[in-house]
């Protein structure tokens, strides 16, 4: 990924969050700083901002534990966002938005297609469940 000025724009970001829901806020924030710093867009800040959001929220809802760990680093074609808890590993819920968009609950990974980001869930490592967003880059500053 480079800057308008033909930089490279570096992009990589570690973060360990306790088990608690308050640290949605704390991934956020984080996410939203290291991108205002690498120069991204506003629209991209905010989409890797939901997409964060949706994310850790999950991880806390459903995969339990004393902690998550969040990666986000440049990626082919934008910005890989991964969120690894200590859950098990689910099948990607299929979710047409036309019909379940005025629901509450349960349309977070759909959400985020509809905005451009694929959604990934996988196994890194023995009890433990990867939910990764490729978030697209529109510009850089």
């Amino acid at each position: 990924m480079r800057s308008t000025d033909g930089h490279a724009t570096k992009v990589n970001g570690r973060w360990r969050l306790e088990g608690r829901l308050e640290e949605v806020a704390t991934a956020r924030h984080g996410v939203r700083a290291l991108l205002r710093g690498a120069g991204l867009d506003e629209d991209t800040i905010a989409l890797a901002e939901l997409a964060t959001g949706e994310l850790v929220a999950n991880a806390l809802e459903h995969g339990g534990g004393e902690e998550i760990e969040v990666a986000l680093e440049a990626g082919p074609g934008g910005l890989v966002l991964t969120v690894i808890n200590q859950g098990p590993v689910f099948p990607a819920p299929l979710v047409d938005l036309r019909t379940h968009g005025t629901a509450e609950r349960g349309r977070g990974l759909a959400i985020l297609s509809a905005f451009g980001c694929d959604v990934a869930i996988g196994h890194p490592k023995p009890s433990r469940c990867a939910v990764t967003a490729r978030i697209p880059v529109a510009t850089v500053r």
